[in-house]
């Protein structure tokens, strides 16, 4: 009998696999487990059993058994559900972003610098100036045709500019601040201008302030779509597939789009996001190739939305197997960010570095990590998606550290929440595990695998991660239009002095000193309606 089962068997796997020959993708199939997806797709599949031929339905779950086949109920894999339709566009911040490229957040987080050099690329020359946040353009105050600037941080928070080899500055602002950043725009002889800082050229204008006594805040204000193919670029390679880089450009730039002018962290810094990966990695043009322009241009202005609300779209590389629910990383529970169980990533584990690793540690270097001695016992507490949310670690003598949600993996400096813990016969801790990241939202490696193995598009991945929202389009907010320059009034021509010594305004041909007060008088007048921002 148990050989008749063991048949039945293999003819139910082998007719599964062999239907692939002459179907074409439609639905996945899942075989023996909710978790073990065929990798390919079919219109149709049939089971062979004593019974006959019995077709299979995707979003059902079969047993073979001796009385022929059974359908046991409805398939329990479906991830986020699906995006769902929306025709409202959404509001938008802006179209353009600041990204801090140096830096100071926290005595511990500073990447700041003591001067910075600007290479026009594309071009020559340079314009300095400010930009206007009502009527959203570039203001020019003056300009240089040196393709080369270096800028320095001076007295009282001044930011300085000198051409290569000389040592008087050609241009200073003053007084710089969050709100007050110094503008460079390179200009352009056709193309679009491209700007070489620290090795890496960048589209769009950079600006200088020093925030900090002797060091440089420096950021990069850039077309928002501009940007988007920078953070694939990085947060991906141009050589991934198409639908994956779909799916990252929409995750990103719903990511920064609710970023722009809400962080309260960020705005104390004069930017919206940073180009590291306490946000997202980004690198200018760096590695931005025509897989990644074609992903972004064919995804333009589509964002993540629920309920009409950008949704804080973040993703991490591996998710190692599934991913988590908000409230056991954040602390907090989000409806969009839910913990789903992933089938797809596996397919890609000879690619992904991180389908599996292991960290080992001697007592001593586990306690030392904590601030205690050296580690007796450590006790793991999971998740309903089998992460780790909690670790109870005891010492040798009694002192006890209790680790909480994404602390599990961050105080200890490994990859992800998705491990083990034992002892080997050492007495050295081991943590196996697999994933990389926080594990919220989409798995960059789970949409590498899904595009590339089980032919899935960027909608479906972006449905699959992230639950019951919607691909909207967004609306900018009518740009305000500048009033044109009022002519001046033609002056009447002044009539002769009757008298060349009696001047009614109170000035002589003989007082020199009295004209040239006035003449400085009314500059100062002019910087003064200018903002003050500059000294020449």
């Amino acid at each position: 009998m148990k050989n008749k089962y063991f048949i039945y068997i293999l003819i139910f796997m082998a007719l599964l696999f062999f239907a692939s020959v002459f179907a074409s993708a439609d639905s996945d199939f899942y075989v023996n487990d909710e978790f073990s997806v065929l990798p390919k797709h079919f219109d149709s599949v049939y089971a062979i059993g004593t019974g006959g031929t019995d077709i299979l339905f995707s979003d059902s779950v079969y047993a073979l058994t001796a009385s022929g086949l059974q359908r046991l109920g409805s398939a329990t894999v479906s991830g986020g559900g699906g995006l769902i339709e929306n025709d409202e566009p959404i509001m938008l911040h802006s179209d353009r972003v600041k990204v801090g490229l140096a830096y100071t957040f926290t005595p511990g987080r500073d990447c700041s610098v003591s001067s910075a050099v600007l290479e026009n690329t594309n071009g020559g020359g340079f314009s300095f100036g400010y930009y206007d946040d009502y009527y959203q353009d570039f203001v020019v105050l003056d300009q240089t045709d040196a393709g080369k600037l270096i800028f320095r941080p001076g007295e009282d928070q001044s930011v300085d500019v000198f051409l290569p080899d000389e040592d008087t500055p050609v241009y200073t602002l003053e007084a710089t601040s969050k709100d007050n950043y110094l503008y460079v725009r390179a200009e352009s002889y056709e193309d679009e201008p491209l700007i070489r800082y620290a090795g890496i050229e960048y589209f769009g204008d950079f600006c200088f302030a020093a925030l900090q006594k002797d060091r440089l805040t420096v950021v990069n204000y850039v077309d928002l779509e501009r940007y988007v193919m920078g953070v694939c670029a990085i947060e991906m390679t141009d050589s991934w597939p198409i639908e994956a880089l779909k799916a990252q450009a929409v995750a990103a730039r719903t990511f920064v789009q609710r970023m722009i002018g809400t962080s309260a962290y960020y705005n104390s810094c004069g930017f919206d996001v940073t180009a590291d990966t306490y946000t997202q990695a980004y690198r200018g043009t760096r590695g931005v190739g025509n897989n990644v322009r074609r992903a972004v241009n064919s995804t333009q202005n589509e964002y993540l939305t629920k309920n009409g609300v950008l949704i804080d779209a973040v993703y991490s590389a591996s998710d190692g197997g599934a991913t988590e629910d908000s409230e056991n990383i954040f602390g907090y529970q989000n409806d969009y960010l839910v913990g789903v169980f992933d089938p797809y990533e596996e397919a890609a584990e000879i690619e992904n570095p991180y389908s599996s690793w292991t960290v080992t540690m001697t007592p001593a270097q586990l306690g030392n990590m904590l601030g205690i001695g050296p580690v007796q016992s450590v006790s793991a507490t999971t998740s309903r998606m089998g992460n780790v949310i909690r670790l109870e670690i005891r010492s040798t003598s009694g002192e006890v550290v209790v680790l909480l949600r994404d602390n599990c993996r961050t105080r200890l400096g490994l990859n992800s929440i998705r491990y083990t813990v034992s002892k080997d016969s050492r007495g050295f801790f081991v943590f196996k595990g697999s994933g990389c990241g926080h594990s919220l939202g989409m798995s960059q490696w789970g949409a590498f695998a899904m595009a590339r193995y089980y032919d899935k598009d960027y909608r479906f991945i972006l449905g699959f991660y992230y639950t019951g929202v919607s691909l909207s389009y967004g609306e900018l907010p009518p740009k305000p239009e500048r009033p044109p320059e009022e002519e001046p009034e033609d002056l009447p021509e002044d009539e002769p002095d009757q008298d060349p010594d009696d001047d009614s305004d109170g000035l002589t041909d003989e007082d020199p000193d009295a004209l040239s007060t006035y003449v400085v008088f009314n500059e100062l007048d002019v910087y003064r309606n200018e903002k003050n921002r500059f000294l020449f």
